[in-house]
């Protein structure tokens, strides 16, 4: 639904904005269970009583969340004054109180480690399905600050298309949650929210800190914007605010192109390099973007990230790695681009395999091709690269896959009578505990057909040296 108001600074037009939120957002995304981010100040305190009528109009519970940064000598009075407010309104309330003033020494700014606080105590209190989303109280103002805080970094549309009605984030910290954002005062300015309040007599706090202009943020709302109101426009938030929507629909046409395109070059979670080659570079970009994404590297997502991923594709036909993060790496053989964790304790997909071609699995390449007799040879148990024969003939119209062990697997070994467990296999020769679940199993159904490196089963092992066979060759790629 198209907002009637793109800059609302009419105290009285909130309630009817509200109103459309509520249809267009949280009866759309089915929201049940919503948690509201409530600091103490005017604006989370507008977004509290504005929203919590419509919760209980519409059939939604609301929590009131608050997070004390221990930033401020009031710190502790807001988090009481929340606390109550929650209580006098017979909502649950969950908190959370750190230190972040007299913290370790970092690089990191301070506003940055509190962005990071945060978006871990929305993870924690989204775990385990508690709440549907958190509403923040995110208003016009800060629509129009990040724009143009973002234009000096060279941002893209869609770092220009600023703050989403809608949108996810990840959480960080251990878990790194996806959490689903709503804003439903993006419309709204500052202004007409302290208007509303007054006109209700209803109390918050005001954060000194806000005034500090050494913050980048700050300087942005004191300085910058009003000498561009006084020089430039009068209406010149109402202008950016305009830029911002119409940028974030562009973004989301542009986003929908670029995910049919990733569909349509995509093979077993990879990319097919000349296949994204032959897009429009916008949708390149979009495309890797959207792909590093879908892999939980949001940090890897970055723009100078990915044009290095692009020229890599673009100037290089031959095999490659990029680090993405510490443990995460991009890898290519010139055709296909794939991410992988040399070290991953994390499930690996279960990966079809067909002959005449090498698929990334894990750290491992695999081939598989038809051939004639036994071509296997193994310069050692564990040794890669690893060969086998299976008999084609039993195989035959069957699927092949690889995937990780599953509890429970065995395997009936060639040279030995009855069947072992793969677990077993993998103890006895001495594969530490941490390497186990990255062994590639070569599998037909539940039946396992090899472990590369180790054992074949005597129920698919080639043993005429001239029968069809299907040899499959795995080499440790890192």
């Amino acid at each position: 639904m198209l907002s009637t108001e793109i800059y609302c600074t009419n105290a009285d037009a909130i309630e009817a904005l509200m109103q459309e939120f509520a249809v267009s957002t949280l009866k759309s995304q089915k929201i049940r269970h919503l948690g509201l981010a409530i600091s103490g100040g005017a604006d989370s305190l507008a977004l509290f009583h504005l929203i919590l009528p419509i919760c209980r109009k519409i059939n939604i519970t609301p929590v009131v969340l608050h997070l004390n940064h221990g930033l401020r000598a009031e710190s502790e009075q807001e988090a009481l004054f929340v606390e109550e407010l929650a209580k006098s309104n017979h909502l649950s309330f969950f908190t959370k109180s750190l230190d972040l003033k007299n913290r370790e020494s970092s690089k990191q700014s301070l506003e940055m480690a509190a962005r990071e606080e945060r978006l871990q105590f929305y993870g924690e209190c989204t775990a385990d399905g508690k709440l549907d989303a958190i509403a923040t109280g995110h208003h016009a103002n800060d629509v129009c600050e990040t724009l143009l805080l973002r234009l000096t970094r060279g941002a893209g549309i869609a770092g220009l298309a600023g703050m989403r009605p809608l949108s996810f984030v990840m959480s960080g910290g251990s878990e790194n949650l996806r959490v689903k954002l709503v804003r439903p005062l993006l419309n709204i300015t500052s202004s007409a929210l302290h208007e509303w309040l007054r006109e209700r007599n209803l109390k918050w706090f005001d954060d000194l800190s806000n005034l500090d202009t050494s913050i980048l943020r700050n300087k942005m709302r004191h300085k910058v914007i009003p000498w561009l109101r006084e020089n430039l426009r009068a209406d010149i938030e109402s202008r950016l605010c305009q830029s911002a929507m119409t940028m974030r629909e562009d973004e989301a046409f542009l986003n929908e192109i670029a995910e049919e395109q990733l569909a349509n070059i995509s093979y077993n979670n990879a990319i097919m390099i000349p296949a994204l080659l032959k897009q429009p570079l916008s949708i390149q970009r979009r495309a890797l973007r959207l792909w590093l994404f879908g892999h939980d590297l949001s940090q890897a997502a970055g723009f100078k990230r990915v044009n290095q991923l692009l020229a890599q594709c673009q100037n290089s036909d031959t095999s490659w790695k990029l680090q993405l993060s510490r443990d995460i790496l991009a890898k290519s053989d010139g055709n296909l681009l794939t991410i992988f964790n040399p070290i991953t304790r994390e499930m690996l997909p279960e990966v079809e395999i067909i002959p005449d071609e090498t698929i990334l699995w894990g750290v491992y390449d695999i081939n598989i091709r038809l051939s004639k007799g036994i071509q296997a040879n193994s310069a050692g148990i564990g040794v890669f690269p690893a060969s086998c024969s299976l008999d084609a003939a039993k195989l035959e119209e069957k699927t092949l896959s690889v995937r990780q062990r599953q509890s429970g697997d065995r395997i009936n070994p060639t040279g030995m009578s009855g069947s072992k467990k793969i677990k077993d296999i993998l103890i006895d020769a001495k594969v530490p505990q941490e390497e186990r679940d990255t062994i590639p199993i070569i599998a037909c159904g539940d039946d396992v057909l090899w472990i590369p490196g180790y054992r074949i089963s005597r129920d698919y092992a080639l043993s005429d040296d001239n029968a069809e066979s299907i040899h499959i060759t795995v080499t440790k790629s890192f």
